[in-house]
C-alpha cells in the first residue's frame, strides 16, 4: 500500500516514555516562610 505511512524512527518510538520530572517538587519552593 503505498498510502501507509512511513514507520516512525526509533527516536519516536522509544518505549517506555521518559516522564517529565516533577518541578513541582524541585527545586524546593519556599511559600511557608
Amino acid at each position: 500500500p503505498g498510502s501507509a505511512p512511513p514507520p516512525l524512527p526509533p527516536s519516536s518510538r522509544r518505549w517506555p516514555p521518559t516522564p517529565p520530572p516533577p518541578r513541582s517538587t524541585w527545586p524546593p519552593v519556599s511559600s511557608s516562610t
